[in-house]
């Protein structure tokens, strides 16, 4: 039997929120991006749902093999 190992991406889209400090203007959309984007890394990923079509073969990793 020949069998074939290969790696998948797919996406998720979920909602995340998180606080806003009392200097940020809720109506500038910039500076509320800008927030956010400086708090990215600290951000934890939220639930999400696998987005449709989205999944994609990883062609950098393909193992094969006989059994």
């Amino acid at each position: 039997m020949k069998q074939v190992k290969f790696g998948m991406a797919w996406q998720c889209y979920g909602y995340q929120c998180i606080d806003l400090p009392d200097d940020i203007d809720v109506e500038d959309k910039t500076s509320v991006i800008a927030y956010i984007q400086g708090q990215w890394d600290d951000i934890p990923l939220p639930e999400g749902d696998y987005v449709s079509g989205s999944d994609e073969l990883d062609e950098e990793f393909i193992e094969t093999w006989t059994v």
